[in-house]
């Protein structure tokens, strides 16, 4: 029998009740399995010698065994009973009494059983989840942490219920819930031929990339785009400070809604009116390679030299 005076504190596992705490049930045990260091008693596979958690598995004996192999199955027996003992503590007693019991019943069996019951839990929940995503928006650019961390909360909960998001799903979801103004719908539109661009060429990359590669580079190209905007963004101040004609920028016929250029980081265009590389007008300038007023004249305009927004 495991000594009870080594079983840990659970006090913050809740108990099992049912499909209404089976999520939070869930991760906080497998936290809990893990720092005790079971958890390949209850996941994992006992030949991937490569797994972060290796399977656990007795020892099979024999008539043949020796001492060593007899205690080596005594000492698994052991370390899988605490595992089974933190488990059961924290199941209420209509759970407990849908468990396998005998001498040879293991923490895994009982995990098991407990994923087939609850694992997927309620259609209802998974609607509910949804219309979480759906619901979170990212107000500005300084939200983006809360907004990150609710959407990556959603998905991973959506997972646990064997109804995953693909990372496309998880991409498109997380451009619909970006603002509409400003400088969004470029930054939208660069993301989708990203993802274009990946798509192609990982279908033919051998061996394929890890699991949600693109999803993280997604997301970390939406923090340099949220920790950029806020960098150029102006100090709100009150008329008649010394600030308070740097507080706005002018809205002008080449800068209509009055935001900073993501191209080049000026205030007096927009994206769209940026006439430097990479720029929505790149060239255009007045006398530039790609104005269109002078595209016939090739041999004046390769006197000009580079101008500048």
């Amino acid at each position: 029998m495991t000594d009870s005076s080594n079983i840990p504190k659970l006090e913050h596992i809740p108990l099992l009740e049912g499909t209404t705490n089976a999520l939070e049930w869930f991760r906080s045990m497998t936290q809990t399995l893990k720092a005790e260091g079971v958890w390949g008693h209850v996941e994992g596979v006992q030949d991937d010698l490569a797994a972060v958690w290796q399977a656990s598995e007795p020892p099979p004996l024999t008539a043949l065994s020796t001492n060593a192999q007899r205690q080596a199955s005594t000492a698994w027996w052991i370390k899988d009973s605490r595992a089974l003992s933190i488990i059961d503590r924290r199941l209420n007693p209509i759970t407990q009494s849908l468990m396998p019991v005998g001498d040879d019943v293991t923490s895994r069996m009982v995990w098991n059983k407990l994923k087939s019951m609850y694992s997927r839990v309620d259609v209802h929940a998974q609607f509910d989840l949804r219309d979480r995503l759906a619901a979170n928006k990212l107000r500005n650019a300084s939200d983006y942490i809360r907004f990150l961390g609710e959407f990556n909360t959603c998905r991973s909960r959506l997972a646990t219920m064997d109804a995953p998001l693909t990372e496309i799903e998880s991409i498109h979801t997380l451009m619909r819930q970006l603002p509409h103004d400003t400088t969004w719908p470029h930054f939208k539109q660069s993301i989708s031929h990203f993802v274009q661009t990946w798509s192609e060429i990982e279908a033919t990359r051998d061996p394929p990339s890890p699991h949600n590669t693109l999803y993280t580079k997604v997301i970390t190209r939406l923090e340099q785009e949220c920790i950029t905007l806020q960098a150029h963004s102006q100090p709100v101040s009150g008329p008649g400070t010394e600030y308070a004609n740097l507080a706005t920028i002018k809205k002008t016929s080449r800068n209509p809604l009055g935001v900073v250029c993501t191209n080049c980081g000026l205030d007096n265009h927009d994206f769209n009116h940026c006439w430097k590389k990479g720029g929505g007008a790149a060239g255009q300038w007045p006398g530039g390679p790609n104005d269109p007023k002078i595209a016939s004249e090739p041999d004046t305009a390769a006197y000009l030299g580079d101008l500048s927004c």
